[in-house]
């Protein structure tokens, strides 16, 4: 008989494909007996019956996930804690995804999955980094700059005047980590009429190379001024103008 390394399913010895996958099995087939292969066949049925549990329960939640709102001011914030879960779902999705492939032998497929999520995770994040100059907390600091810019104009619409981060977190706009050191920036907001002044310094050397701000343009620019925690705090020739 022919044994399906696909699915673990066995079909007649002159059979060309899997009476259960239908997959060629000039390629995914050998031939053995029933008893030779009975010890491997559920495990492999388990296996992929766990992955793809895992990435079903995945999908849902993310879909979950995405149509749930966002509102932090909330006794719990279940987006929050769903996102988090979110993150150990994917881990798993993995993991389950790598045993399930090593018990079915596609070595190949592995390699290429793992290859697939090396250079997603690990080389593209840190070309697009470098492309744009910044590091991953510079990168997270000008985001969180136009998330205040966001707030402030829905801030505005409501109570008339521009807010202080304590009142935009208050009105449910900002979540809560706002009112300590963020992604290794600190922020705070100057408000001067029917104006605001948006900034974001690193708190340490370390943390960021260059400080931002933002007015009511919403438009994020480099700091104008040094600071003790970056100097410079912005590129050469760059002071007060724009990030590209």
């Amino acid at each position: 008989m022919l044994f399906c390394k696909r699915c673990g399913t066995y079909s007649a010895r002159k059979a060309k494909q899997c009476s259960n996958c239908r997959s060629d099995l000039e390629k995914t087939g050998h031939e053995t007996t029933p008893r030779a292969g009975s010890l491997r066949s559920p495990i492999q049925r388990i296996a992929r019956g766990v992955f793809s549990g895992v990435v079903t329960i995945t999908l849902v939640m993310t879909v979950l996930w995405s149509l749930l709102p966002y509102r932090p001011q909330d006794p719990v914030p279940w987006s929050s804690v769903l996102g988090t879960l979110l993150v150990w779902m994917y881990v798993a999705s993995f993991l389950t995804g790598v045993i399930f492939l090593v018990f079915m032998e596609r070595w190949k497929t592995l390699g290429a999955g793992v290859l697939a999520v090396f250079v997603f995770v690990v080389i593209l994040p840190r070309f697009f980094l470098r492309a744009c100059g910044c590091s991953v907390q510079e990168s997270s600091a000008v985001s969180n700059l136009r998330t205040i810019n966001t707030a402030q104009v829905t801030y505005l619409s409501g109570y008339k005047s521009y807010g202080s981060i304590e009142d935009l977190i208050k009105a449910g706009l900002l979540d809560h980590q706002y009112r300590n050191d963020l992604s290794g920036y600190r922020y705070s907001i100057q408000i001067s009429g029917e104006n605001y002044t948006a900034t974001a310094k690193p708190v340490s050397r370390e943390a960021g190379q260059y400080g931002y701000y933002s007015n009511a343009d919403a438009v994020i620019r480099y700091v104008s001024e040094n600071d003790a925690m970056c100097d410079p705090c912005f590129p050469a020739g760059q002071s007060g103008e724009p990030v590209q």
